[in-house]
């Protein structure tokens, strides 16, 4: 029976060391859980901080328009207004009056002031439309972000879930 004897003790050998085999490959399975856990925690601080950047953007675009449309219809007024007194310049010049002196030197500084305005107002107006197009392009870069963020995600999904049905 010696050969018997030997024959278990090598058997035990073989299962000790499948043992050892299957708790390594346990314990590496456990740490890799624990890594995807921690990147799946830290795809979804970053989803979540893309989601409220996304919304920040958007509100400064609709501010945007709102401040580009404000800032259109004053100076439509204002250029109305400046046509106005530029007609009513010209009708003083045509029927020049002693007793108008001093209206038509007024007229000529309200128009200079309002020139001055709508040139102001333009300036604005163009200010306003590079930042609109400055926000619209971070707009598409978080959009492709985004995008990014979704198949990473599908990526630690899809390896968590090969990980269980491996356990």
């Amino acid at each position: 029976q010696p050969p018997l004897l030997v024959l278990q003790i090598y058997q035990a050998g073989v299962l000790l060391q499948m043992a050892a085999t299957y708790i390594q490959d346990v314990s590496d399975k456990t740490r890799a859980i624990a890594k995807l856990q921690k990147i799946s925690e830290e795809l979804t601080l970053l989803l979540q901080q893309h989601h409220h950047l996304q919304e920040a953007a958007s509100k400064r675009e609709r501010l945007g328009q709102t401040m580009r449309q404000r800032l259109e219809e004053r100076c439509q007024k204002l250029e109305s207004t400046n046509r106005l007194l530029n007609g009513q310049l010209e009708q003083e010049r045509i029927s020049p009056g002693s007793t108008h002196v001093q209206a038509r030197e007024d007229l000529k500084q309200e128009l200079v002031k309002r020139d001055q305005m709508i040139r102001s107002l333009h300036s604005q107006h163009d200010t306003c439309v590079t930042n609109i197009e400055q926000l619209q392009q971070q707009h598409t870069r978080l959009q492709q972000d985004m995008a990014w963020l979704k198949v990473l995600d599908g990526a630690v999904l899809a390896a968590d879930s090969k990980l269980q049905a491996a356990e």
